[in-house]
């Protein structure tokens, strides 16, 4: 996926601007030789941001569609490739694949989630679903192996993890990892991209919140992995770290903040902490994706320090995460 210096991606781009409550149309055209962008309003056919630097804002990983990029404190949410080029490079750079981790390997999650990571695949969405028997037959119907009752049955016995990852070829490249680490009785992968395109639609299309687990709301824990993480690829090291640690999620989405939304969020910090160190996490919190996590602890977790109050977890949550009572 080389570039000549002065080659750009482009993309079809949509931002909903809350002052005048309109939904804005740009094309962005990300530089990655050296880190740069330009947006152009569609509409109104000027250039809106004339050429220029990131700052490591942006990564070629968070472009694709369906993502969203943050440009000075803009969330743009990524909706087509904005040229053939772009669309002809970058379609196969960045195929897509569903993941689904099985209620009874929920607690593995993590560990799928770094190792693929670790081999390349970036991660698109994440959330927590719960399906009954007739969304997990609709699911099932998908599939090429067709709707068997064991497959249903274990679709539909509690609250699994959808997962997208985006990679080369990914659809075959996951499912050979899938196999090659057997995973196969614990986590379920698409097998050709047109099954991948309608999985993915069915899990996070327009219709997919309604899959969503709900919240317990009662004896856990809210820990969002901040969007610093999910750039660097470590969330599947942080939430292997937290399911190793002996807590389980029993809840997740993933999110992309506005400044109001960050603003409501945290307003209880407001004035407690410096100001400095407000607005550093006001920043890091709109800075792009993140993963909000609701968790409850085992037993083994409550009655071991060692897993749940040591330096060394306490640090990795300070550092990666942020963590609240719910």
């Amino acid at each position: 996926m080389s570039a000549d210096a002065d080659q750009g991606y482009a993309f079809v781009c949509e931002w909903f601007d809350n002052q005048s409550q309109n939904l804005k149309k740009f094309a962005l055209t990300y530089y990655p030789a050296n880190n740069s962008v330009e947006l152009w309003d569609i509409k109104a056919h000027r250039m809106f941001l004339k050429r220029c630097p990131m700052d490591g804002g942006i990564r070629m990983s968070d472009l694709f569609i369906g993502s969203t990029v943050t440009v000075f404190q803009r969330q743009l949410n990524i909706i087509a490739y904005g040229n053939p080029f772009t669309k002809n490079v970058l379609g196969t750079a960045q195929q897509r694949t569903l993941a689904v981790i099985l209620p009874h390997a929920m607690q593995d999650a993590g560990k799928v989630l770094d190792v693929a990571l670790s081999e390349g695949f970036s991660l698109g969405h994440f959330r927590v679903v719960s399906l009954n028997q007739r969304q997990a037959l609709a699911l099932a119907r998908e599939s090429k192996e067709g709707a068997s009752d064991d497959l249903i049955s274990a679709l539909s016995s509690g609250p699994a993890i959808a997962m997208e990852l985006i990679a080369r070829e990914s659809v075959s490249a996951f499912k050979n990892l899938v196999q090659m680490r057997a995973w196969i009785g614990g986590v379920r992968c698409s097998n050709t991209p047109a099954e991948a395109d309608r999985e993915l639609s069915f899990f996070f299309g327009q219709g997919g919140a309604a899959l969503s687990a709900r919240p317990r709301l009662r004896d856990t824990t809210l820990c969002i992995v901040k969007p610093h993480t999910l750039r660097e690829g470590s969330a599947g090291k942080v939430i292997r770290s937290i399911q190793e640690s002996g807590f389980t999620i029993t809840c997740a989405q993933m999110y992309h903040f506005d400044r109001p939304a960050a603003d409501e969020f945290l307003e209880v910090y407001q004035g407690i902490l410096p100001s400095i160190e407000f607005q550093a996490i006001l920043n890091e919190m709109t800075s792009g994706r993140m993963i909000a996590l609701e968790l409850s602890a085992s037993p083994q977790a409550v009655t071991d320090s060692s897993l749940s109050y040591n330096r060394t977890n306490l640090d990795c949550f300070n550092i990666r995460s942020h963590c609240s009572r719910v």
